[in-house]
């Protein structure tokens, strides 16, 4: 009896496939493609200094974000995604209105990465002396892409922000979802 329930199976499939194309008639058009699903990041940047520091610029151009807190970037691993800004942005993370819960917006844009993540890299423009800044910076009056400007017994300093590893960028161990079709702050 399974055998018969078998061959009709077998017979209705090889019924199906053969009906498939017939008619004579144009054949339907193919299904359009789905467009890429894509989420929107939204993200905003809070400050804070140090006492004694006066402003603590630094210029922004993108972010790179990976699934595990624990990668290092810049090593190669393809599961690294970057994305660049539409344009740099210079802050002052030591802009009172920053430090006392304010915020700047940094990026609200389209990503096409999906899926969980357990870092964030801030990418931070180069702060190399011999490099003009960047035109975000130079709208500040800024004369690196990203300083440090202090007051002492000395006076008003102003040097170039030096960062461990800038082609590292800035670190941020957070864990965030990004769903397709969705703003996730």
């Amino acid at each position: 009896m399974a055998s018969a329930r078998s061959l009709a199976s077998l017979g209705a499939l090889f019924a199906l496939v053969a009906c498939g194309g017939g008619g004579g008639g144009a054949s339907p058009p193919p299904p359009s493609p789905s467009p890429p699903s894509s989420a929107v990041l939204s993200l905003t940047l809070s400050g804070g200094a140090s006492a004694g520091v006066d402003h603590l610029w630094v210029t922004l151009t993108g972010i790179a974000i990976h699934a595990d807190p624990a990668r290092v970037y810049g090593d190669g691993d393809p599961g690294w995604f970057v994305q660049s800004f539409t344009a740099p942005v210079t802050v002052d993370l030591a802009d009172p209105a920053l430090a006392d819960g304010g915020a700047v917006s940094l990026m609200k844009q389209g990503v096409s990465a999906l899926g969980t993540f357990g870092q964030m890299r801030l990418i931070v423009a180069s702060s190399d002396p011999s490099l003009t800044p960047l035109a975000s910076a130079q709208a500040k009056g800024l004369q690196f892409n990203d300083q440090v400007q202090y007051t002492d017994a000395g006076g008003v300093h102003v040097v170039p922000l030096e960062l461990p590893d800038i082609q590292a960028g800035l670190r941020l161990l957070t864990s965030f979802n990004l769903s397709a079709d969705t703003t996730t702050p």
